[in-house]
């Protein structure tokens, strides 16, 4: 077998090709309906509009089995506008099982996503979603972002306080705790920092340094 034939082989099986092969459809109609692209990666240039892709993304999610290409669309969806992009996310997050192969990179872009659009109005069904352990890791980017939503705290500071015992989602956890400024937090967080090393200790001492000098704010405040 000739040193060509191998090279030419593995030029054709390559995941660059597997992916621009994977893409061409959902590309072709992306061009149909205006968007001037090459690649669903140009969505995510600053001077290309993506904006209005939504439903075509969503009708070929399905359609692809190129897990890059799914990443990629996971990805763009993120950029969209909430009010078009945000419940789709949330239906695809639930529909990925959480054990396919392969699939881990896929899951965690839409959970990025999700993150990056989520708002309050969607704070419940984010709930739900982290109290499903199937979901396992991939959860973080959901964690992290309940850490916005202030307002809401009291629904989900004693979930994210139960989820610092589990050591996979721990450190997005003491994140999320640390941005909302509970102080009924720092308790939980001190016992995790004594069990804690390395880059998990900085991040949950974070978290605990950020409470503590909010409430000393907090209690200047009334102070006066």
């Amino acid at each position: 077998m000739s040193d060509e034939y191998e090279a030419s082989r593995g030029e054709a099986f390559s995941p660059e090709r597997e992916f621009t092969q994977a893409e061409q459809g959902l590309v072709a109609e992306l061009k149909r309906s205006g968007f001037p692209i090459s690649s669903i990666e140009n969505l995510l240039l600053p001077e290309i509009d993506g904006t209005g892709a939504t439903q075509v993304l969503l009708d070929w999610f399905p359609r692809i089995s190129n897990l890059r290409v799914r990443e990629a669309i996971a990805i763009v969806l993120g950029q969209q506008p909430a009010s078009a992009a945000l419940q789709p996310l949330i239906a695809l997050f639930r529909q990925v099982p959480p054990d396919a192969p392969g699939q881990a990179k896929v899951r965690w872009a839409i959970a990025d996503s999700i993150a990056r659009l989520a708002d309050e109005s969607v704070v419940p069904q984010l709930l739900e979603l982290l109290r499903d352990p199937t979901y396992g890791q991939d959860r973080g980017p959901l964690i992290i972002a309940m850490g916005r939503f202030r307002r809401l705290s009291s629904q989900s500071v004693p979930l994210l306080i139960a989820i610092l015992s589990d050591r996979s989602l721990a450190n997005f956890a003491a994140v999320a705790l640390g941005n909302l400024d509970d102080p009924t937090a720092v308790i939980p967080l001190q016992a995790l920092q004594r069990e804690s090393q390395g880059e998990g200790l900085k991040i949950v001492s974070n978290a605990i340094a950020k409470i503590i000098r909010s409430e000393a704010r907090r209690a200047a405040r009334r102070g006066r």
